[in-house]
């Protein structure tokens, strides 16, 4: 089913939640998560569709940043993580609020792994460390509403005097994007585009959608029920329509999902393409079982 504008937040809602309780019968036929009880399965369910869609809506910033040949200011994954961020925050629902927690949990608990087996740092790498992404998420929720989420500030461990700040920070992620993407917009006079990670339309505003096409590959039998949790959750389709019914893009874009040999997710320039590993997803589900 393909909710539209129209459709309530709490059909919408009710639509992803029925989704995670399809693809939690996926895990039923993974050797290693196969004994998980229902409800271990839907919240394994929930935390690899939450990383995955941030992740996806990360790499779909590479490629806005890259398409409209947007100035950086920063490091690039930064900007990236911040389009993500903001564009799952201004949906504004219970969901995507839980895939920004989930997302910055991975983060921390990929951290705390890396610690605990005695990884050094890497601080020339291209991304920041994973504690500082993460505290980038939370930071962005909490200064979007420093009410609605003081709970998880909390839990965080982010001190007050932090979060008062975070709401600058947010301030300015926010401005700064929509005054970059504004020119490149299908329509001013609409809901927000953020709005349209989970509703799409039926019809374009007086001109067809952006060419985004998306492919589920074939995944070798460990990974198939990882394929079928990507495919029920319709979590390519997700980025699809957002990317699709928001931007005018120049050239045609592509959205897969596919075996890649190791955990990763990338935007590729030359081929114009956003791919999701299936050992990504499969990485996150041992990931979510973490102590």
């Amino acid at each position: 089913m393909i909710l539209t504008i129209a459709d309530s937040p709490a059909r919408a809602q009710s639509d992803i939640r029925m989704r995670i309780r399809e693809s939690a019968d996926a895990l039923t036929t993974a050797a290693a998560l196969s004994r998980l009880d229902p409800a271990q399965r839907v919240r394994t369910v929930e935390f690899i569709g939450g990383s995955a869609l941030f992740i996806l809506t990360h790499e779909l910033g590479h490629a806005v940043i890259t398409e409209f040949n947007l100035p950086v200011l920063g490091r690039v994954e930064d900007a990236a993580d911040s389009f993500a961020a903001l564009a799952l925050l201004h949906v504004g629902n219970e969901f995507t609020h839980d895939v920004l927690v989930n997302a910055a949990r991975n983060l921390l608990l990929i951290g705390e792994h890396k610690r605990s087996m005695g990884v050094p740092p890497v601080f020339y790498d291209e991304h920041g460390l994973d504690h500082q992404r993460a505290y980038m998420i939370v930071c962005l929720m909490v200064g979007s509403d420093q009410a609605a989420f003081s709970d998880l500030a909390e839990r965080a461990k982010l001190p007050p005097e932090r979060q008062e700040t975070c709401q600058l920070d947010y301030d300015q992620a926010k401005d700064s994007w929509l005054r970059l993407l504004r020119p490149h917009f299908r329509a001013e006079a609409q809901p927000s585009f953020w709005e349209r990670l989970f509703f799409s339309r039926m019809r374009a505003l007086g001109k067809p959608p952006s060419p985004v096409a998306i492919n589920y590959r074939e995944a070798p039998g460990p990974l198939e029920p990882f394929r079928e949790i990507a495919r029920t959750l319709r979590l390519l389709e997700i980025v699809r329509d957002f990317a699709a019914r928001s931007f005018d893009f120049p050239r045609p874009l592509t959205i897969e999902a596919k075996t890649c040999g190791e955990p990763n997710a990338f935007w590729d320039p030359q081929e114009r393409s956003v791919t999701l590993c299936y050992e990504l997803l499969a990485s996150d589900a041992q990931v979510a079982l973490s102590p």
